[in-house]
């Protein structure tokens, strides 16, 4: 599950800590004046107490055993075949910032030789043929109706956001500039930033301009169905909107993506990972691609996205051949009429249907011509119908009332009345 509000999760974390009966009272009362002067973001607070209690529950008096070397070392050989790399890795930053802070700045000879982990070393067992690639995201549009699932599909590939800055997301947190829109994340595990993306725009914007509510401080991905608590329930009078659960948009997205023939995993990490692959493969400047991301470029260029060799090669080809053999990647269409964003294949506009092309619009005419006349051919028609029916109905209304002077006219009135049967 996504971490949605890091400040109550840090508070948990620390209650966790000093309740914790694995950890003595000695690491507490070392625990207690080290935080006093921990200053730092609820994300990393939070990541530090999560860390910290594998080395204070191993060691029953930190301040001492520090300074064991041979402890020390056995300590975290053994973390290092417990622990999974990224794991280890964030162990052994925490535990040498607390035991520097400890022992007056000086770092301990044992934690000396402790080594950390590589940033390439952290990376996420992921392969160039998981990742996701824009067709992918259109192939899977192919296959859901529901405009807000294809808006969060294709917003998670160009955004790469982290699950609970996609979740957190409320309606308010979004701004478009023509055919460009910025999502500012507000609490995300590095801070608060803008997130600008120019491929989702088509999809997303037919989601945003549907919401239910369009109310700033709502969330911007709801629940559906909302109106009933059971399936099979006839549905309530009353609509509340509900944040969408992560676990639930989770599923939506894998159960469509294996009707659509995705055979990729869909968690939103993989989907953050194709993002900056993306970025890459498109030359995207390197500044401005970490920065969406919510990291810095070392890390970024390190441990995010995956390139096969025809990415590498392509990437390199592009920097050589100059502007001439750049990437053609597709743009938007921007109506002129309501400046909606539409696919780049679009014809016509999805939000007010301006034609795109001119041979859309010779189309377009040529209908209306064609409906013109078909109008008028039909009018026509109704009203020689409408003039044959008032004759029926005067025609009747006569010998209903008896008005015929003869039988010779009568004859003559019955001969019309067949006629205008036969007709």
């Amino acid at each position: 599950m996504p971490i949605i509000d890091y400040g109550q999760h840090a508070v948990q974390a620390e209650q966790r800590f000093f309740a914790s009966k694995e950890i003595s009272q000695k690491n507490k009362a070392a625990m207690t004046r080290y935080i006093a002067q921990y200053d730092v973001r609820p994300a990393t607070r939070l990541k530090f107490f999560n860390h910290i209690r594998f080395l204070l529950e191993m060691l029953s008096d930190v301040e001492r055993q520090m300074h064991d070397r041979e402890l020390v070392n056995k300590t975290f050989a053994h973390f290092r075949k417990s622990l999974k790399p990224g794991y280890y890795a964030t162990l052994v930053n925490v535990s040498k910032a607390f035991v520097r802070w400890l022992n007056d700045g000086d770092l301990p000879k044992g934690f000396k030789d402790v080594k950390g982990v590589g940033k390439k070393d952290q990376r996420r067992d992921l392969a160039p043929e998981d990742m996701w690639t824009w067709d992918d995201a259109k192939q899977f549009c192919k296959f859901v109706p529901s405009i807000q699932i294809q808006a969060a599909l294709a917003t998670q590939l160009d955004a790469g956001l982290r699950p609970s800055e996609f979740v957190d997301l409320n309606y308010g947190d979004v701004t478009i500039k023509r055919d460009v829109v910025i999502f500012q994340v507000r609490e995300g595990k590095t801070g608060s930033r803008p997130v600008p993306c120019a491929r989702c725009p088509p999809f997303f914007l037919k989601w945003y301009h549907a919401h239910p509510t369009r109310k700033a401080n709502d969330p911007l991905w709801v629940m559906e169905f909302n109106g009933k608590s059971h399936p099979g329930e006839p549905s309530r009078k009353e609509f509340t909107i509900r944040r969408y659960e992560y676990t639930a948009l989770l599923k939506r997205f894998r159960t469509i993506a294996l009707k659509a023939g995705i055979r990729k995993s869909v968690d939103f990490y993989t989907l953050r990972h194709s993002s900056c692959t993306l970025d890459k493969l498109e030359n995207v400047p390197l500044e401005v691609a970490a920065t969406r991301h919510g990291h810095t470029v070392k890390y970024f260029t390190e441990v995010y996205a995956r390139l096969d060799l025809d990415g590498i090669a392509n990437r390199l080809r592009q920097h050589y051949a100059g502007s001439e053999q750049k990437l053609d990647v597709p743009k938007n269409r921007v109506c002129e009429r309501c400046e909606m964003v539409n696919e780049p294949a679009s014809q016509s506009c999805f939000k007010c249907g301006l034609p795109f092309s001119v041979a859309e619009i010779l189309g377009l005419e040529k209908q209306r011509d064609d409906d013109v006349a078909e109008l008028r051919k039909r009018t026509e028609l109704l009203a020689g119908l409408q003039k044959e029916m008032v004759e029926m109905r005067d025609l009747l209304g006569a010998l209903t009332k008896g008005k015929f002077e003869d039988s010779g006219k009568l004859d003559e009135q019955r001969f019309v009345v067949a006629k205008v049967k036969g007709k």
